[in-house]
């Protein structure tokens, strides 16, 4: 069901198209007729709303009768649209895989002889695009939806096949393309053309696709929509969009080096997942992990990860935490699994894992599958739109060259990888070629090898990494100038003790006059004990606020 356009602001459309039923009171309309008649609609309907109230179990219970009665009417087309909703129900909420992929089957046969319809369209997209692990596959089947959609006119199928169709683009390299299927359905979702459930996966989509795109500046512009829209934040119960929403934005943070804020933003995103869709707990807890394995916090990685065990969504920060080990086996085996779970067109999300696992290859001395893995990275990268794809063949092949003994032609890459990444916002993968040149030429050319490593070192020591060390050991052999930087202060250690005191109360869930009262301050200066808070932690309200103190400071 679409809504119609009216006049407004971007912001006005957005709360048009997530304007959620009350849960709470249609359930309970509806738990009286499904007593009654039993009809399929209603426990459909049911379904969806247990679904989208995280009550994962009894979801199941009422699209099962769904299915099963759609499919004792011969209502095959509808049986099979309920068979998908069971599909994304298992795939999502109960985190079973198998049960999934037989729903989804299911679907698919349900749909075998009926011609074409809008039905099809919405089985072929039956879970949202960015938790699609194959992107060719997603590809073909957005094409179709989307032809679908337009055929039948179904502006909500037409919207989510967009925003799915933008995601595989992206992934698949074609950065332009995705981003303006995204900004589209994203356009159609502002001015309130389509319902709130296509609306949710739409900003999935669209946070997903900054995050893979590396797009920081066009993620915060939609969050500041999103947040003056008042669905931004835990407090609207609509945790599918925070928690997702914050972990797509600290991870595109930590991979461009602002550590501080990405702290924030991944322990929200952690925070607010708890209760909520499978792959959004994982992928917030790998994020966070991915982030402490490059602080050097291995233990507190190596916890996050325990239950996210060969999951694409955590193959990387997985794969990472066995290459710092040392465990250079098990990170080529989980970067190669991910690599044939992803397919053999996948672009944004292989080349990490492949750059990753030449490393660890050279690192056990099989020099020969490093080289076949990095003909595999060429071919992946070839084509415009991939900024990072000449930095991560460059640095792999630079690694080789250096294990052959060839120096030479190890700085020549590095040095390749460096002219090609000029301009590219990929503060980390930057330090990490010139940190490599400067110990390479650290014998032959000591003033080069000064100035790169000064360079690396002067982000490294910005953000606490644990590379900065290995700048300034480098600075020392060379006699040079290499005094310790001062360690960098949590976000929390930069607040005032009565900030720390409000931040705690906010955590309890304190409204300004009763923190006043506590205190025993004016309410004028709590708020401004509150505005400093938020900006000196980097969070957007009080909810955030309280979220991050129940997380950081346990209240």
């Amino acid at each position: 069901m679409t809504i119609g356009r009216e006049a407004g602001t971007p912001v006005d459309g957005i709360r048009r198209s997530l304007a959620a039923v009350d849960v709470d009171e249609r359930r309970r309309q509806l738990a009286g007729l499904a007593t009654g008649a039993d009809a399929p609609e209603v426990r459909h309907e049911l379904a969806g709303l247990c679904y989208l109230a995280y009550e994962f179990a009894e979801a199941r219970t009422h699209a099962e009768a769904a299915f099963l009665g759609f499919k004792q009417r011969s209502d095959r087309r509808r049986a099979a649209v309920a068979a998908a909703l069971l599909g994304r129900i298992f795939f999502e909420g109960l985190d079973n895989r198998p049960a999934a992929n037989g729903w989804f089957s299911r679907a698919r046969t349900m749909l075998e002889d009926e011609g074409p319809c809008v039905e099809r369209g919405w089985v072929l997209l039956g879970l949202v695009g960015c938790s699609v692990e194959n992107a060719e596959q997603l590809s073909r089947d957005c094409t179709e939806a989307l032809e679908i959609a337009r055929s039948f006119g179904d502006t909500d199928l037409e919207c989510k096949a967009l925003a799915d169709g933008g995601i595989a683009a992206i992934s698949l390299g074609r950065l332009e393309e995705g981003l303006a299927k995204v900004d589209e359905a994203m356009a159609m979702v502002s001015c309130g053309e389509v319902g709130y459930f296509t609306a949710a996966q739409v900003l999935c989509d669209a946070v997903t696709a900054c995050e893979r795109s590396g797009e920081v500046g066009r993620l915060e512009a939609w969050l500041d929509v999103l947040d003056d829209a008042g669905v931004a934040s835990p407090d609207d119960r609509r945790p599918l969009m925070f928690s997702h929403c914050h972990t797509a934005y600290g991870t595109v943070l930590c991979r461009a080096g602002r550590w501080r804020e990405a702290e924030g933003a991944l322990q929200l995103g952690v925070a607010t997942s708890r209760d909520g869709f499978g792959y959004h707990r994982i992928g917030g807890r790998a994020a966070l992990a991915e982030l402490r394995i490059r602080q050097g916090r291995v233990d507190e990685a190596t916890l996050l990860l325990e239950r996210c065990a060969h999951r694409v969504e955590a193959a990387f920060a997985e794969a990472l935490l066995h290459q710092v080990q040392g465990r250079h086996d098990e990170a080529v085996s989980v970067a190669t699994r991910a690599l044939r779970d992803l397919g053999p067109d996948e672009r944004v999300r292989a080349v990490p894992l492949l750059g990753l696992a030449v490393r660890s290859m050279v690192a056990v001395g099989d020099l020969e599958a490093a080289q076949e893995a990095v003909v595999e990275l060429e071919r992946r990268t070839q084509g415009p739109g991939l900024r990072s794809g000449a930095g991560y063949t460059a640095l792999a092949l630079a690694e080789i060259h250096r294990a052959s003994g060839d120096v030479s032609a190890s700085v020549q890459e590095l040095e390749r990888g460096l002219a090609a990444l000029a301009g590219s916002r990929l503060p980390l993968l930057e330090a990490e070629l010139r940190m490599l040149l400067a110990e390479a030429v650290e014998a032959t050319n000591p003033s080069l090898a000064e100035a790169e490593a000064r360079s690396a070192l002067e982000l490294y020591a910005a953000i606490d990494a644990p590379e900065a060390a290995r700048c300034r050991a480098l600075l020392t052999r060379l006699g040079r100038d290499a005094p310790a930087v001062p360690r960098r202060p949590s976000p929390v250690d930069e607040l005032s003790a009565r900030e720390r005191e409000v931040l705690l109360l906010l955590g309890r869930g304190r409204s300004n006059p009763e923190i006043a009262a506590e205190l025993y301050i004016s309410r004028k200066t709590v708020e401004h004990h509150v505005g400093a808070v938020l900006r000196k932690l980097g969070l957007r309200n009080r909810t955030e606020a309280a979220t991050y103190a129940g997380r950081v400071l346990g209240s």
